[in-house]
C-alpha cells in the first residue's frame, strides 16, 4: 500500500462531493491510502495527488474478493469483479460478465440471451435489437443534434413473433440497460395500437400474463388506459421518435 495511510474517517479528509476522486488531506491533494475496515480483509484505495492512481481493492461482507481495479492518474485501466460466492463477475480485460453461476451474460456491452446469441448488434449510428434467433426487431440511429430524438425503424412480423422473449430480462439488475429495450418496445405497441386495435390488445392481454412483473404491470395498465380514453397518436408521447415500419 502506497503511504500515508489513512482511515476513511480520519476528520483531516476532504472528500469533493461533485467528484468521484477528488481528496484532501489536511488542505493539500491526498497521496496515499485510503482504508476501509468495514471488510475483513480491509478494503482500501490508492491515490495520487487527489485521484485514484493505482489498486482499488474491495471485499464482500464474508471476507471474499468483491472488486480489484488499477487506476492511472484517476483514470480507469482494469479490473475485474467477483461474486459473493467467488465466482467471477466481470473481468475488463475480456469485455465480459458472468452471473452467480458462471453462465456468460455479456461481452463488451452486449447482452446475451440464455442460448448464447446477442441481444443487440452495434452499427454505424445506432443499434440493433434482435431476437434470440438473431432475427432484427427495430432498428435505432442516433440522433446527436438538434431535438436529439433517435429514429426507430420496427420489424413488425419479428416483434409479433419474439416479443415474449425480448422482454424476459433474465438478468434483472444486472442488466442496466433493460429499460431501453422496455422503452422502446412500449413505443412499438403505442404506433401498433394507431394502425390496429384488436392485434394490440391481443398482444397486451397475453403480456398480462408475462412473467416479467413490470412489463405484466405495464400491459394491464395500457388495456385500461386505451380502452378509456387513448388517442391514437398517443404513441408519440414515448419520445417522440421517428418511425418507419419494416414488415
Amino acid at each position: 500500500m502506497r503511504k500515508p495511510i489513512i482511515h476513511e474517517e480520519d476528520p483531516n479528509l476532504e472528500y469533493n462531493l461533485w467528484g468521484s476522486n477528488y481528496l484532501k488531506y489536511k488542505g493539500e491533494l491526498f497521496t496515499g491510502t485510503l482504508i476501509f475496515d468495514d471488510t475483513n480483509p480491509i478494503s482500501y484505495a490508492e491515490y495520487k495527488n487527489g485521484d485514484y492512481d493505482g489498486e482499488n481493492v474491495s471485499y464482500h461482507k464474508n471476507g471474499k474478493l468483491a472488486e480489484k481495479a488499477i487506476y492511472k492518474d484517476g483514470d480507469y485501466i482494469e479490473g475485474q469483479e467477483w461474486h459473493p460466492n467467488g465466482q467471477i463477475k466481470f473481468d475488463s480485460t475480456e469485455g465480459k460478465q458472468w452471473d452467480l453461476n458462471g453462465k456468460l451474460i455479456q461481452v463488451n456491452g452486449i447482452w446475451l440471451y440464455n442460448n448464447g446469441n446477442p441481444k443487440q448488434r452495434r452499427i454505424e449510428n445506432g443499434c440493433l435489437y434482435l431476437s434470440p434467433n438473431g432475427d432484427t426487431l427495430f432498428k435505432v440511429l442516433y440522433n446527436n443534434s438538434g431535438d436529439f430524438k433517435n429514429s426507430v425503424e420496427y420489424y413488425d412480423e419479428n416483434l409479433h413473433n419474439s416479443y415474449n422473449q425480448l422482454l424476459l430480462n433474465e438478468y434483472g439488475d444486472l442488466d442496466s440497460l433493460f429499460y431501453n429495450t422496455e422503452w422502446y418496445f412500449w413505443g412499438w405497441i403505442w404506433k401498433l395500437y394507431s394502425e390496429d386495435e384488436n392485434k394490440t390488445f391481443i398482444i397486451l392481454t397475453d403480456l398480462k400474463k408475462h412473467i416479467n412483473n413490470s412489463v405484466s404491470q405495464k400491459a394491464s395498465e395500457l388495456i385500461i388506459k386505451m380502452r378509456e380514453n387513448a388517442q391514437k397518436n398517443t404513441w408519440k408521447e414515448y419520445g417522440g421518435y421517428h418511425i418507419k415500419n419494416n414488415s
